[in-house]
């Protein structure tokens, strides 16, 4: 005979992947979250489901989450961002364009 699948509740199931519950609890209305089961009013999610949710979200790098194929051994590179200029003379930016960035 086999054994039931363990089963969490929702509260349950977020403290196992590391979320806090109202966030699963937006992933199941907006979707991008692991798979559940509803059985009328109750929620329930099975403990496999949620492994291989968190397995399929598996990366190497961070550029995996834009560009599958960016981490080919590139390295990454940040950019600092260019402050806006004015079109005055001299391109000293207001007040206003420097609260932009």
């Amino acid at each position: 005979m086999a054994t039931a699948p363990a089963k969490l509740t929702r509260r349950e199931a977020a403290d196992y992947i590391g979320v806090r519950y109202p966030t699963l609890c937006t992933w199941a209305t907006t979707g991008g979250g692991p798979p559940f089961l509803k059985v009328g009013a109750k929620v329930v999610y099975l403990q496999r489901d949620l492994d291989e949710w968190l397995a399929s979200r598996r990366v190497t790098c961070t550029a995996e989450l834009n560009d599958a194929a960016a981490c080919g051994g590139a390295a990454l590179h940040h950019q600092t961002p260019t402050p806006p200029t004015a079109d005055k003379p001299g391109g000293v930016a207001s007040s206003k364009d420097r609260r932009s960035w």
